[in-house]
């Protein structure tokens, strides 16, 4: 094949591509991302080239400002771009010959280095940032001092926070202890977890959780699966987490989409299922199809991937330091299991890895005509079951949103759960009026009231 004159454009990162022979030879061309040259970036760009045959060598985010590192054996330096945070380069083997020049279009500020090569051209395109970007656009903490000492302030409002009446972790301090304390206990408390942030060191007692089994309604009861694990850390501990949290919230949650909701001040489950509800009802009122797939995560807290989850954390907040105790908090952790009759299994330590995710089969369609048909969804070559009535969020959401299942389902808890409270109540005997209020708002109206004003308007509501 005679050659002829063809530009060899941008390729993806990582792709290769063929053009006209040189020399009777085929002439590869191999472009990549490097995100920053090093010495050994530059041996595996060799042993890259050397694997797929390339002749020709695109490098784009080079992060070079001289020439100095830009050496890679058996291989020209074609032509070079410097930007610290950016820039190109292109390389030749040595046994080509080869010419190259520098060009930009009219009107624009992208830069071409253009390499001939017999009569083919070989193109590598440099486009400068935007001027605007620069750092003062990173978030930045102002107040209070993101490394300051802990004032009493802050522990009284984390303090705060806390229920009294909650179980304690392996260090047995209750949360009457730290909210009754006198002013003396309070200086005391500050130094400490000043000290504890600013030399990032922790207790031991505070990296070992106890975590107790409780196991799932319907489930059986000899699958470890069965059962939710709560873990009960130690108090002083929790309330030095309230104290950061306070601090870089206000960075974090300005950098959050919108539609995250989990862990958010002012969020609540019921604004999610009335967010979707909504989207499905629009879809009614113009005539269309909504469809829905849940995706669950298993075990999605457990098996954080820590190094991803601290590269995110230094994207995300501006002080390093910071980032470091965070960091410090999730290292070295262990746990100990407590049964109900309360035996305990010996120290075990977290190792986390790669959270794994796991599609439920669950997908449903919605839709007030059409009601035989099915939606088909596929995943990894897998069509997912389709439900008539699965649960979102504790939901049960039906094709025509009539929740009648969900309120039967409330029905009966509610049912049975009233009955219980009778049988704590009499007239001259039993629970006093206080527990019986008490016992009553957690039991019954917790499942009565639980997103209420999505399902309220439902006509099964007044069964």
């Amino acid at each position: 094949m005679s050659p002829t004159k063809r530009r060899a454009g941008r390729l993806r990162t990582g792709g290769r591509a063929v053009i006209p022979t040189v020399e009777n030879r085929g002439l590869s061309v191999l472009q990549l991302n490097v995100e920053g040259l090093t010495t050994a970036k530059l041996e595996v760009l060799r042993h890259l080239a050397d694997s797929n045959g390339a002749a020709v060598l695109l490098l784009q985010e080079t992060h070079c400002t001289s020439d100095n590192i830009l050496k890679i054996p058996g291989f020209h330096l074609a032509g070079s771009i410097y930007s610290k945070q950016h820039g190109v380069a292109t390389f030749v083997r040595t046994e080509i010959s080869w010419s190259a020049s520098s060009q930009s279009p009219p009107g624009s500020n992208i830069e071409w280095l253009v390499t001939k090569i017999q009569e083919t051209s070989v193109v590598n395109v440099y486009k400068p940032p935007p001027s605007e970007l620069s750092t003062t656009s990173l978030p930045s903490i102002t107040a209070p001092a993101i490394y300051a000492e802990f004032t009493a302030e802050e522990l009284s409002e984390a303090m705060s926070k806390f229920k009294p009446g909650k179980s304690p972790g392996r260090d047995n301090i209750h949360p009457e202890f730290v909210i009754h304390q006198s002013t003396t206990t309070t200086g005391w408390l500050c130094a400490c977890y000043t000290s504890c942030y600013q030399r990032l060191k922790l207790p031991k007692t505070w990296r070992r959780a106890s975590v107790i089994a409780l196991p799932k309604p319907n489930k059986s009861a000899e699958d470890p699966k069965s059962y939710r694990p709560i873990s009960l850390l130690c108090v002083p501990f929790k309330i030095l987490e309230r104290m950061i949290h306070s601090r870089i919230e206000p960075v974090v949650d300005s950098q959050l989409p919108r539609e995250q909701a989990g862990f958010r001040c002012g969020r609540s489950t019921a604004d999610q299922v009335t967010l979707l509800c909504q989207d499905i009802e629009d879809s009614f009122q113009d005539n269309e199809k909504a469809g829905v797939v849940y995706l669950d995560l298993t075990a999605a807290y457990d098996t954080v991937w820590l190094r991803g989850l601290h590269l995110k954390l230094l994207r995300t907040i501006p002080d390093r330091h910071t980032v470091k105790f965070i960091m410090e908090t999730l290292s070295n952790r262990s746990f100990i299991l407590q049964t109900s009759s309360g035996q305990c299994s010996r120290l075990r330590r977290l190792k986390n890895g790669l959270s794994v995710g796991k599609t439920v089969a669950a997908a449903y369609h919605l839709s007030t005509r059409e009601a035989r048909r099915e939606l088909e969804v596929r995943v990894d070559n897998k069509c997912l079951e389709v439900q008539q009535a699965p649960k979102y969020l504790g939901v049960h959401l039906d094709r025509t949103l009539s929740f009648k299942k969900h309120l039967e389902e409330v029905k009966a808890k509610v049912t049975s759960r009233v009955a219980l409270i009778r049988r704590l109540a009499g007239t001259t005997w039993g629970a006093s009026a206080k527990t019986l209020r008490i016992s009553t708002q957690a039991l019954v109206f917790s499942v009565a009231e639980y997103c209420a004003p999505v399902w309220s308007r439902s006509p099964h509501a007044r069964k």
